[in-house]
């Protein structure tokens, strides 16, 4: 995938019921069964707790809250998968978090840990037009970066 071209069909991301507005927190959960499920293709709540440094008390709850919102199938005692919004949100948020760290990097010559934890910290409160004017920014001056780059 192009990192500076958005994932397919995550713009308005909704079930046609509403829109989804998730809490930061949960995002990294998201992000977080992303990764795991990339690497590992069966994800865990230990898998999750030790992804995000968290104990598996914290994971179980977060969990049941991303169930009830239809983002993922959290079946007691099994694996927990995304749903297929579940995966365009996630899918969607890395790339956010990707442009910004993108930018950290080149534009600011910030150092890869650092420009990785300050994409997380903010990627959430930015609108998506800001996001947009960097990945605009990032093309068109630094033509070269056009190739994949995984950050997370």
């Amino acid at each position: 995938m192009d990192m500076l071209m958005p994932p397919i069909a995550c713009t308005g991301l909704s079930t046609g019921r509403m829109k989804y507005e998730v809490p930061e927190s949960l995002e990294n959960y998201l992000t977080a069964i992303l990764r795991i499920e990339n690497r590992d293709s069966k994800v865990r709540v230990k898998d999750i707790a030790c992804e995000l440094g968290l104990k598996n008390g914290s994971v179980v709850g977060a969990l049941k809250k991303l169930d009830a919102l239809g983002l993922v199938i959290y079946p007691a005692y099994r694996p927990i998968n995304l749903t297929g919004d579940g995966r365009r949100l996630a899918e969607y948020i890395s790339w956010r978090r990707g442009i910004l760290v993108r930018f950290f990097m080149t534009v600011l010559h910030i150092e890869p840990e650092v420009a990785k934890a300050s994409a997380n910290r903010i990627g959430h409160g930015l609108k998506d037009e800001v996001i947009e004017r960097m990945r605009r920014f990032m093309a068109e001056t630094y033509a070269n970066l056009a190739e994949p780059f995984d950050v997370w």
